[in-house]
């Protein structure tokens, strides 16, 4: 099964909590992937960046994959310079979703 994620507003040391509570929760279900839809965050601290990147990590230990759609521009910059997420980073939603099940198969079931 896969997780489809929402956040809005700022990520950073007042909020990413709220997203770390939410991809644990994912991760304790057993999720194979989740899709975090990132159109309505504006800002993402360091403290965001590394949620989301612990949150991969331990999807990538069970053979899962996290990814990144609609992305603001300035967020994007931030993760390309960075490399933290090569290759699930994707302008909609649509493309995320279609590279969850090349990857994970079509017996994937979402879960909002």
């Amino acid at each position: 099964n896969y997780y489809i994620l929402s956040p809005a507003g700022s990520i950073d040391s007042d909020t990413y909590q709220i997203l770390e509570k939410k991809l644990g929760e994912a991760l304790s279900r057993q999720a194979k992937a989740v899709m975090l839809d990132m159109a309505g965050v504006a800002y993402v601290s360091s403290i965001g960046i590394t949620v989301i990147f612990k949150a991969k990590q331990a999807l990538e230990e069970r053979g899962g994959k996290l990814v990144l759609a609609r992305l603001q521009p300035n967020i994007k910059k931030v993760f390309d310079a960075l490399k933290a997420i090569p290759g699930s980073i994707f302008m909609t939603t649509e493309e995320a979703e279609a590279s969850l099940l090349t990857v994970l198969g079509d017996g994937l079931r979402k879960k909002n």
